[in-house]
């Protein structure tokens, strides 16, 4: 029997009252009461008078003495026939026979003495003053546990309406949730966090994973094949539960029953069930965003490539034929300028002023194929192509750029990490230019064995971090931060912004594998 069985039957009022009856019953068959008062004939009270009571068949004796009242009490006397002896100082000891006492009746014997004996003796037979004077605190008592008891089981019975109602809330959670878990659009499963094992699925995770109910619960995800390796499941599952107790937002490869694989976007909670910790996993089907993604990105770089080798044609051809034809045509301004004595004044200062503007429109042309595409960098590589530029920005802008590097080994960068972290210098120190204050700037280039780390950092405050994808003056050429970011992410690497009150510190971080590069092989 439960604890609580025992304590529901102990708590029983019905038996409380039956053992007291009973307990009443048995003490009222062997034993009843004598009691009384005793007065002198003025009536006024006798005190200590004593009185002996004697069980004539077993001579059994009883003693009570009278207190200040002049009452007497003598209980729990055995049934049958007693002789009574009154005594009292003042008074002479008189035998009183022939008092039968009764079950469960008690005997008043009231006395009144005079100096010669008993002068008057008054006898009355009573049920009540005996049950109530002999069994006062019993029934006392008893009236008070069953008091404790009534409220102990009205607390019971509240604590049994609250919990009813805790489980119907709980039934009710289980049912709303159950309805929401087998309806809901995402795949979801519940599985044991040990094995792995699949306690339930929806219908959404069944049409996604291929298989039917039968195939999937009761098995592991192990047995599946599920995971792409199998210890992804201990990596994005059941390490980052244990940890935080819940995970969002991370992708995995879930392989089907046909084998193809679906990419999903999910998150886990740990939950526990029947004592069992189970995870409880939520997923988005994302394959065809992430396709589309990937089409997406290779048609960006395609992009990309193609105005790379566009911005390469543009340009040669205007440092091999427009800034070599804007040079013949200063050599012929030249000659001019060395036979124009006949000249009048006005027409030397048209030919000086067209000299200056060749000259001037030479060395822009010049420098706007730099900047679309530097030869140095497929010439001498990246380091020597960032000191060339990083020289010709600070003369145009007034802009002191130190630029420090080390880590190089005399290896070549390959073609493609060379140019992206070329781009991210150009772009980052144009940003700095048209966008903050500042006076200075700093480029760290450091190369390790498996990565290279581009630092720029400037002392100003940045009111826009990335630059518009357009400009009006040479410097802007290029996609902005977004186009570099995209770049790197093209070949493994990252790209950061972070801005604080002392400026803004831009990395890039790009793996490479060095190669033996030949100059004389660049086109």
């Amino acid at each position: 029997m439960s604890a609580r069985g025992s304590l529901s039957n102990f708590l029983s009022p019905s038996k409380a009252v039956l053992i007291l009856a009973l307990s009443i019953s048995v003490h009222a068959q062997s034993s009843s009461g004598l009691s009384g008062r005793v007065v002198d004939s003025n009536g006024a009270v006798v005190r200590g008078a004593q009185i002996t009571a004697m069980h004539l068949a077993t001579s059994t004796v009883r003693v009570a003495k009278t207190d200040d009242e002049g009452n007497y009490l003598i209980p729990a006397l055995p049934i049958g026939g007693y002789a009574l002896e009154v005594q009292s100082k003042g008074f002479q000891s008189q035998r009183v026979e022939g008092l039968n006492i009764e079950l469960g009746r008690t005997i008043v014997q009231d006395f009144k003495l005079t100096t010669g004996g008993i002068a008057e003796v008054v006898t009355v037979t009573s049920n009540s003053l005996l049950a109530w004077s002999q069994y006062r605190g019993r029934i006392i008592g008893a009236l008070a546990v069953i008091v404790v008891q009534a409220l102990l089981i009205a607390g019971l019975l509240f604590e049994r309406s609250m919990r009813w109602r805790a489980n119907r809330q709980l039934a009710e959670s289980e049912q709303q949730f159950s309805k929401a878990f087998k309806a809901n659009p995402q795949p979801m499963s519940i599985t044991t966090l040990n094995e792995g094992r699949y306690l339930d699925v929806n219908e959404s995770f069944l049409r996604m994973s291929g298989g039917a109910r039968e195939e999937v619960i009761g098995h592991t995800s192990s047995e599946l094949n599920n995971f792409e390796v199998p210890e992804d499941r201990q990596r994005l599952l059941v390490e980052p539960l244990l940890k935080y107790g819940g995970v969002r937002n991370f992708e995995l490869k879930f392989r089907r029953k046909d084998g193809s694989f679906r990419t999903l976007l999910s998150s886990a909670e740990l939950i526990e069930l029947n004592k069992q910790k189970c995870i409880l996993v939520a997923s988005s089907d994302i394959t065809e965003r992430k396709e589309s993604e990937h089409r997406l990105a290779e048609l960006t770089g395609r992009l990309l490539r193609t105005q790379d080798e566009e911005r390469r044609h543009i340009a040669r051809e205007l440092h091999d034929v427009t800034a070599q034809s804007i040079g013949l045509i200063l050599l012929n301004l030249a000659q001019v300028q060395g036979v124009a004595a006949t000249m009048d004044k006005k027409s030397k200062d048209r030919l000086a002023e067209s000299v200056a503007l060749g000259e001037q429109a030479l060395k822009e042309i010049r420098t706007l194929s730099y900047v679309l595409h530097p030869p140095l960098l497929d010439q001498a590589g990246l380091v020597t192509a960032l000191k060339w530029y990083v020289k010709g920005f600070s003369e145009r802008s007034g802009v002191k750029v130190e630029f420090t590097e080390d880590g190089d080994a005399g290896l070549r960068m390959p073609p493609d990490v060379e140019y992206a972290l070329f781009r991210v210098v150009q772009e980052c120190l144009t940003n700095i230019r048209r966008h903050t204050n500042s006076e200075t700037a700093d480029i760290r280039l450091t190369q390790t064995v498996k990565e290279v780390f581009l630092i720029i950092q400037d002392r100003g405050k940045a009111h826009h971090l990335e630059l518009p994808r357009n400009g009006d003056g040479i410097e802007s050429i290029g996609v902005g931060i977004a186009g570099m970011r995209h770049r790197l992410k093209q070949l493994g690497g990252e790209l950061s912004v972070e801005t604080d009150a002392s400026g803004t510190t831009v990395i890039a971080t790009v793996p490479v594998g060095w190669i033996s590069y030949d100059s004389s092989s660049a086109s």
